[in-house]
């Protein structure tokens, strides 16, 4: 335990961090019993100490979340195409969803990928508003309306519910129709 708190402390890996909080939390455990029928195990109480390792623990997962949120959102602000726009998100909820598997508690996590997943909906809404708009601008109106059309499909099945997705969904419709009158 003394060791895993060495390795908190001097640790720039925030997974590292996670882990060893994870074994120390771990050898706390098995002090318990111990510290309840009042027999000497450490200075520190040990409940302080596990509220200290759980607080570490814990802004570690936070910042591990956050970076993955960020990363994401800077590679649809940099990505030069629309499907690198969707990688960061794919990544990063990929990277999320493996963090589920690895860690025990998950309030920070589950919440992250929500919303990622809601961001990615919301770009592969604006990536086929986009591709329809070119299609217009070269005179190809009924592709453009099966681009919108695919996209409005997507957004109908995918995971993010459509009351949070009505703007969105009304757009597309709105555009289909814009289409439809024009031809």
């Amino acid at each position: 335990m003394v060791e895993s708190g060495k390795i908190v402390d001097r640790s720039k890996n925030e997974k590292t961090i996670v882990s060893r909080c994870d074994v120390a939390l771990g050898a706390l455990d098995r002090l318990e019993p111990y510290y309840r029928a009042s027999v000497p195990t450490l200075d520190v109480p040990i409940p302080e100490i596990k509220t200290e390792f759980l607080s570490i623990r814990s802004g570690a997962i936070g910042r591990l979340v956050n970076s993955q949120v960020f990363a994401a959102r800077a590679k649809r602000e940099s990505a030069a195409t629309p499907a690198a726009r969707l990688g960061g998100y794919a990544k990063a909820i990929d990277n999320l969803n493996k963090f589920l598997i690895e860690f025990e508690d998950v309030t920070a996590v589950e919440p992250a990928i929500a919303e990622l997943v809601r961001e990615r909906d919301q770009v592969r809404v604006e990536n086929a508003m986009l591709k329809s708009e070119k299609l217009l601008a070269k005179g190809k109106a009924k592709l453009a309306k099966e681009a919108l059309i695919d996209a409005l499909v997507d957004i109908r099945h995918d995971t993010t519910p459509d009351a949070d997705q009505a703007k969105e969904i009304a757009a597309l419709e709105a555009k289909i129709a814009e289409i439809d009158g024009a031809t």
